[in-house]
């Protein structure tokens, strides 16, 4: 940070072009070197003022089957308490909530050639001042015990990796920007994700393409001090992209992503137990290409997660399966029916409550379902199915021409908010809209303005349990938040 000196690594890579799944390819595996680490730390290796050879470890992600686990989840499924994040979207706004009730908000304004990164906290009643973080774009935003960071690329400063800015005091001051990654990156072909840990370390994932449909995805994590050397986390012969991360309440890290590894999308996951990485590992069964997925962890670290996979031209399932330490559970199909499910989402909520909703669509007789994971069920006796744990599911919006779910937030007081996108006469009119859904009723839909009103739209809970709307404005290019009403 400010006063302190930051080491920088060089990886070369070189980016050719961005090719989808499952291309031959005459390009030769590449070998992974990891050296092992100097102290607790979920990295290969710190920078060391004496750099020492070591001996070298090939990484590759298994394709194992999935085994049964020796044992249930305990009573709480998801700890809403622990930090996730999920696969990086190419957004040009990020915010999260704090502990203290206070959302962070960063976002980026154009043109592309003088792109800056701007910042602004809501801290429950109004604004603080805009702050200007630096020149970049697409910048992600994270959280903890006071500490706030701020993280994108630097295309707009005519460099070609990530940069960084952070706040000590919950975003009154900031460090100057600085840049951590490695020449070689493209910023638009890139994925990232970051999370600050029980700590207040923060960690980061990313991808870099090192050839036709080649990408690798890298890790590193700042101590307060200095950025750890990245370390290559996936095989580097194939495609691998959407990293996402996990933290533990007891220092353990989550690492997972999509990579075509073993011919077709699959989930692979490595963990970090506070001495070594796992291998990788498949999540699912890999009978069927993996789209995309959620993830959440519950209070002793099992990792949670709910993907959606084509079983057929009109026809994708949502399933969910969980990893109790040293293997997955057997995937369980929770969507269960004939018809298209996708883009699943987990919802936490008081009580020990869990939901998770996904999208059907079926053009104006489209629908978002909603099934709910009561644990009670599995823990009255280990010999029942973990399908039994999840209810049948049911439609909890009336028909309508749903494009997409955008988000989703359960309230205080139990009540589910849904955002989603609905198209008018034809897909070229789109419109925002949310709805609490009770338990019982279908949910109300309410109109939150067009994708020519907001550049970007979300949801957030405060420490209170209230729901707001949080988007950034197009004619104004701030941003706005807005209570939502049952």
């Amino acid at each position: 940070m400010r006063g302190k000196g930051t080491h920088f690594i060089v990886i070369s890579l070189i980016c050719l072009a961005f090719v989808v799944g499952g291309c031959k390819e005459s390009t030769p595996r590449l070998e992974v070197t990891v050296k092992p680490p100097t102290k607790v730390s979920p990295t290969a290796t710190l920078r060391q003022a004496q750099g020492t050879a070591a001996p070298a470890a090939t990484i590759e992600p298994t394709t194992e089957p999935t085994v049964e686990p020796t044992r249930p989840p305990g009573p709480t499924l998801l700890n809403p308490t622990n930090t996730v994040v999920g696969p990086r979207k190419r957004d040009p706004m990020n915010f999260v909530a704090d502990a203290e009730g206070n959302v962070h908000v960063a976002w980026y304004v154009e043109p592309l050639a003088d792109s800056r990164v701007l910042y602004q906290k809501w801290d429950g009643e109004s604004w603080a001042d805009l702050v200007e973080i630096g020149a970049g774009r697409v910048p992600l935003v994270a959280a903890g015990d006071g500490s706030v960071y701020v993280l994108g690329d630097d295309a707009a400063g005519g460099g070609q990796g990530f940069v960084y800015s952070s706040s000590t005091d919950g975003g009154d001051s900031w460090s100057e920007l600085e840049n951590i990654s490695t020449d070689g990156v493209l910023p638009e072909n890139a994925e990232h994700a970051i999370l600050i840990d029980s700590a207040g370390h923060l960690h980061m994932a990313w991808s870099q393409f090192s050839g036709p449909g080649h990408s690798d995805l890298f890790y590193s994590h700042w101590d307060g001090d200095l950025w750890s050397d990245p370390i290559l986390i996936s095989n580097g012969s194939k495609y691998a992209n959407r990293p996402s991360l996990a933290a533990t309440q007891t220092g353990g890290i989550h690492f997972v992503w999509l990579s075509n590894a073993g011919g077709q999308y699959d989930v692979y996951h490595r963990y970090w137990d506070g001495a070594t990485w796992s291998a990788a590992t498949r999540a699912n069964e890999g009978n069927w290409n993996v789209e995309n997925y959620t993830l959440s962890i519950d209070e002793e670290g099992q990792l949670h997660l709910a993907w959606y996979e084509f079983h057929g031209p009109a026809n994708s399932e949502v399933a969910h399966s969980w990893w109790n330490g040293n293997v997955w559970a057997q995937p369980v199909n929770v969507s269960h029916d004939d018809e298209a499910s996708e883009a699943p989402l987990f919802l936490v909520g008081e009580n020990e409550t869990v939901h998770l909703v996904w999208l059907q669509p079926a053009g104006r007789e489209g629908t978002i379902k909603h099934s709910q994971w009561d644990a009670s069920e599995i823990q009255s006796s280990k010999s029942k199915a973990q399908s039994s744990a999840w209810s049948e599911p049911e439609s909890i919006i009336s028909p309508d021409f749903i494009l997409g779910i955008v988000d989703a937030v359960v309230a205080q007081e139990g009540g589910l908010y849904l955002l989603w996108r609905a198209g008018g006469e034809t897909r070229d009119i789109q419109i925002y809209r949310y709805g609490r859904w009770d338990g019982t009723s279908p949910v109300v839909p309410h109109n939150l303005g067009g994708i020519g009103q907001w550049a970007y739209l979300g949801l957030v809970r405060d420490n209170r349990g209230n729901a707001y709307s949080v988007g950034l404005n197009v004619g104004f290019n701030r941003p706005e938040m807005s209570r939502l009403q049952e």
